[in-house]
């Protein structure tokens, strides 16, 4: 359901009717007080489809320009993933903090709170990028997708470490890795 109402707000910028329709998602959504509940239930242990509802509708919310609110939810996964060293919940891990940090990129005024959040998310994702690596290594993967999901984070690494790219193109890269990951 979040993810359906996330990938609706994504694609309908221009679409007033499908908007809509994910607005009346969320309402119905948020008066079914579940995402607290799962907040809760989230605290406790590393369960996917709870990371997933988290990460979802941290992006609905960020596609509806309620950025600050996303990064709640954003965090809220990551929390959960927090020690994790399966590789499906490193993946989905990066694909979080890609997508936390062009939610970043996207608020307009970049106080001091933004900025250290940004460097604390940029220094994660460099090392899980490079768990993501040891995790490959260690586990003897040799399928074509898994080098195109490390070589895709790889990529964006070497991007974010060249400072001469400007907000825009790393952003744009930052949204491009992170829903290379469809879960």
């Amino acid at each position: 359901y979040v993810r359906v109402m996330a990938e609706i707000a994504f694609y309908s910028e221009n679409d007033v009717s499908l908007r809509k329709i994910s607005t009346e998602m969320h309402t119905m959504l948020v008066e079914s007080k579940r995402i607290e509940e799962l907040e809760n239930e989230g605290k406790i242990q590393v369960n996917l489809p709870v990371i997933i509802v988290f990460w979802k509708y941290g992006s609905y919310l960020a596609n509806i320009n309620n950025y600050r609110e996303a990064l709640k939810f954003y965090d809220c996964a990551l929390k959960i993933l927090d020690n994790t060293k399966d590789f499906t919940f490193i993946v989905i891990k990066l694909a979080i903090l890609m997508e936390a940090q062009w939610c970043l990129y996207q608020i307009e005024t970049m106080g001091r709170d933004i900025v250290n959040k940004l460097e604390k998310y940029n220094q994660n994702t460099i090392n899980t990028i490079n768990e993501l690596g040891r995790s490959i290594q260690s586990s003897d993967r040799k399928d074509a997708d898994v080098k195109r999901i490390y070589s895709e984070f790889t990529r964006f690494g070497k991007l974010r470490a060249n400072t001469e790219y400007d907000k825009s193109i790393i952003s744009k890269e930052l949204l491009c890795a992170s829903r290379s990951i469809r879960y």
